[in-house]
């Protein structure tokens, strides 16, 4: 599946505010930030570094998604749930699960 979410690199400003490469602001659906709240400065803040790290996190998960094997391309695994690529994630799996969330599928 491709990816429906801004491409990076991203970027973060000293208010917390994210933007694309295209140097548009990034908005998040379901996130209403405060308005005039400064009590919330700090919460609003750590939110903000959250999102911004969210594509790090989703390339490096990404990278280990198959990152085990025997030196084999065919036989490589996953170091959370040990199950081969060509049978793919058991359903617990928590790797598996955060990847398809960030993909958004089901």
């Amino acid at each position: 599946m491709d990816a429906k979410h801004t491409p990076g690199p991203w970027t973060m400003n000293d208010f917390g505010e994210i933007y694309g490469p295209d140097g548009r602001q990034i908005l998040v659906s379901g996130v209403a930030l405060p308005c005039g709240d400064h009590s919330k400065a700090g919460e609003t803040m750590a939110n903000g570094q959250l999102f911004f790290a969210a594509l790090a996190m989703l390339e490096a998960l990404k990278a280990v998604e198959w990152s085990r094997g025997d030196g084999m391309t065919i036989n490589r695994y996953c170091p959370i749930c040990r199950q081969e690529k060509r049978s793919g994630h058991s359903p617990k799996c928590q790797l598996g699960n955060a990847l398809r969330a960030a993909r958004g599928e089901k």
